[in-house]
């Protein structure tokens, strides 16, 4: 895989962090067995979808002249390659009442639980197998990865957990109700604050319960690097390293990685389909 690729897929992936999660999306890497394909999910009426992220790569080889498939005999050296799988979390209780989350560290519903369970149930069914998987240190996120681990029977796959692959830091409107916020404030400001690159939300007081600071579980990291509110700017110069240090390399050895954060990319609604997606036929060299 390019350079190029990787760091749009590591784009993407921090771009994921920042969607609200009320809409689910499942991109789906393919086994050595069978071709890559995305799985969408959308959370209408009469669909129930998985939000949050997976990130998975197979191990293999790939022929650079063929199409996205187990290694071929007339290559003279197959190289690497590597598949990726995003997985949003399922529903969580703040969703439910239509809350601004953010770093909030919420739990599933038992609608959420059932979603994870479902998009386990097709990754089983198209016998993915993992080497390693990252996730948030959110207890959504986590919930949502153990569900898919378990139901695979994949629980001895090494989990990595990092702050970096928190959802974006929603500040000040972390746990207001969305409708009353867009009454109060104007339907255009709070767009502005969730849909625009480079505007955040208001900042959270750092006398909050909502600050992460006052969190022990982030104690280990310095308080100038806990944000007090996030734009989707932000949100991508807090992953990126991230990707670079950890995921890249793992991606470079050809793994099958599931990574389980939140999302946040465009409010595109996805219906409940199998449809084959070309997500990038290329090696990783």
């Amino acid at each position: 895989m390019t350079t190029a690729i990787a760091r749009g897929l590591a784009l993407g992936l921090a771009l994921m962090l920042a969607v609200p999660p009320s809409q689910g999306f499942v991109l789906k890497g393919s086994s050595s067995r069978s071709n890559t394909r995305a799985m969408a999910r959308s959370r209408g009426k009469g669909n129930s979808g998985v939000r949050g992220l997976a990130v998975m790569v197979e191990g293999g080889s790939l022929n650079p002249s063929s199409s996205w498939s187990s290694s071929s005999s007339s290559s003279p050296s197959p190289t690497p390659h590597a598949t990726v799988v995003f997985l949003r979390h399922g529903q969580s209780v703040w969703n439910e009442a239509s809350l601004f989350t953010g770093w909030a560290d919420v739990e599933l519903t038992t609608l959420g639980k059932n979603e994870a369970a479902k998009g386990a149930t097709e990754m089983w069914k198209e016998g993915l197998e993992f080497d390693v998987a990252y996730t948030s240190l959110l207890t959504r996120a986590q919930q949502t990865l153990d569900i898919a681990l378990t139901i695979m029977g994949q629980e001895d796959t090494p989990v990595n957990k990092d702050w970096r692959l928190n959802e974006r830091m929603y500040g000040g409107l972390t746990a207001l109700n969305k409708k009353k916020t867009a009454a109060k404030y104007g339907a255009d400001q709070v767009k502005e604050w969730r849909r625009s690159y480079d505007t955040p939300p208001p900042p959270v007081d750092k006398t909050s319960d909502y600050w992460p600071g006052n969190d022990d579980k982030y104690a280990h990291i310095p308080d100038d690097q806990i944000p007090l509110s996030e734009c989707l700017k932000d949100t991508v110069d807090r992953t990126l390293p991230y990707w670079d240090s950890a995921i890249a390399p793992a991606l470079k050895r050809g793994m099958y990685m599931i990574q389980r954060t939140t999302y946040n990319v465009q409010r595109t609604t996805y219906n409940v389909q199998r449809t084959t997606y070309n997500v990038q036929r290329t090696t990783y060299n």
